[in-house]
């Protein structure tokens, strides 16, 4: 769309992220009708909320909301599925400019599907032998790798085989986040942990992700230089990564 204004790009982002957080906002509303609809006794909830009280934890926003460790937890996940924003917007038209087929665009997206799927398949044996520290350390370093080398290859074979890393880039990200959710969030307030990763990552990660990765594009002319940011952000995540998880033993 290169004769939108830019007004029209920054107005068209906002109203997809506003529609995007309604439905996360509808789908939690659902948990609620169905409640109803089932007429699950209100007694339950009242003894849910009594139960974290008397555990100092407080009403259910306030507790999620209120960890420190959660909130550094979905900052750098955003920030991971930020840097995924030219992955997801401009892979075929990275194709396109190293004057490749059409058809690696599609094997390499068929690989990365592949990975992806072993990736959730073997978690629970590498969280078995590794800290979900570590593997949080490879999914971002994996990923580093994985968007500065991209940025560079120019052969068919070469961005094929890079797409195997998606394995890193979402199987291992989704699990150990998953995982680390459910150690941070209790288990009555996991709908809400849910929706909040939702609505922060994939809501505002994305939006600002794509915002940039648009501008981006619309400064370099060429799709190489913004994977090579997106590397380079994963770089400073992961270094950032360190040095939290140290200081608040977040995982």
């Amino acid at each position: 769309f290169k004769g939108w204004p830019v007004w029209l790009y920054w107005a068209t982002g906002a109203i997809t992220t506003i529609l995007f957080f309604a439905s996360v906002l509808l789908h939690e509303l659902g948990h609620s009708v169905v409640a109803l609809r089932y007429k699950i006794p209100e007694m339950l909830l009242a003894k849910v909320l009594q139960r974290l009280k008397k555990h100092g934890l407080g009403e259910p926003t306030v507790v999620v909301v209120g960890d420190r460790r959660l909130l550094l937890l979905l900052a750098a996940c955003a920030v991971h599925w930020l840097a995924c924003a030219p992955y997801h917007l401009f892979f075929g038209l990275l194709v396109r400019d190293r004057a490749l087929p059409s058809t690696v665009a599609g094997l390499g997206m068929g690989a990365g599907v592949l990975a992806e799927i072993a990736a959730l398949l073997l978690f629970p044996r590498l969280h078995a032998r590794w800290s979900l520290k570590g593997l949080f350390a490879a999914a971002f370093a994996g990923t580093a790798i994985r968007w500065l080398a991209l940025s560079r290859a120019e052969g068919a074979a070469a961005v094929v085989a890079l797409q195997l890393a998606h394995g890193l880039t979402f199987g291992l990200f989704w699990s150990c986040s998953v995982e680390a959710m459910s150690r941070l969030v209790p288990v009555p307030l996991r709908a809400t942990g849910q929706a909040l990763f939702s609505a922060v990552v994939f809501g505002a990660g994305n939006a600002a992700g794509y915002q940039l990765a648009g501008l981006a594009l619309d400064h370099y002319g060429s799709t190489p230089p913004l994977f090579a940011w997106a590397g380079a952000i994963e770089l400073i995540l992961l270094m950032g990564a360190a040095f939290w998880t140290r200081r608040f033993r977040i995982v």
